[in-house]
Parts: C-alpha cells; sequence; structure tokens
C-alpha cells in the first residue's frame, strides 16, 4: 500500500478499515499507564494555572473558559437535558398518543376480523 504503514490486514486496497474490523481490536485507551500517571503529575499545576487564567487572561472568552473547566473538574460537568419532540403523519406527540392510536388500530382489526363493521 503506497507509502501507509503498518498491516494491511482488515483493510480495504484504499487503506480504510473494512467493516468489522479495527485497529484498536481491543477497545482499550492507545495512551500507556505510563503516559497517564505521569500526566496526572501535573494536575495541581494545571488547576493552579486555571485558576490564575481565570482572574488574569486578557479575554473574557478565555476567563470564562477557565473558570468552567475549574467547575467541571471540581463538580462534574451538568447533566444534559435532552427533550425530543415528534409529531407523526396521524397527528401524535407523544408516545401515549401512539400507544392510544396503536391499540385503536388493534381493536379495529379484531373487530373486523369477528366480521364487524370498521365504522
Amino acid at each position: 500500500m503506497g507509502g501507509k504503514r503498518g498491516s494491511t490486514k482488515g483493510r480495504d486496497e484504499s487503506g480504510k478499515w473494512l467493516p468489522g474490523h479495527s485497529g484498536n481490536p481491543d477497545g482499550g485507551s492507545l495512551c500507556s499507564a505510563e503516559m497517564r500517571d505521569l500526566a496526572r503529575t501535573y494536575t495541581t499545576e494545571a488547576i493552579k494555572t486555571l485558576a490564575m487564567m481565570m482572574d488574569v487572561a486578557p479575554l473574557p472568552r478565555d476567563r470564562i473558559s477557565a473558570a468552567n473547566a475549574l467547575l467541571d473538574r471540581g463538580h462534574g460537568r451538568p447533566a444534559s437535558e435532552l427533550q425530543i419532540s415528534h409529531t407523526d403523519k396521524t397527528g401524535a406527540t407523544s408516545p401515549a398518543d401512539l400507544v392510544s392510536q396503536a391499540r385503536e388500530a388493534i381493536r379495529l382489526w379484531d373487530s373486523a376480523q369477528d366480521g364487524e363493521s370498521l365504522q
């Protein structure tokens, strides 16, 4: 494969991974434990730098970014709230509406199977 490094196993002729193949089959972090431990030795210094930047950064966006980073590390990121709104072709806007419509469809089907009119 012209100039590409590494194994060609599990790749197509252009070097892209084939479905079901991965360059990281174990799914683990590609960062070694030593690298992680080394980065963690800078935690105190990094927090102090963020605190200093929060106070002295010339741009408000940089001060806000530093403050958010400190809050995220101290309290965790805020939970995200996801609201989904959907209206289908029948006008149903909630799962309860869909369940109600499904029950009515089943009732009509059962009635039709019993020879009753669909009215």
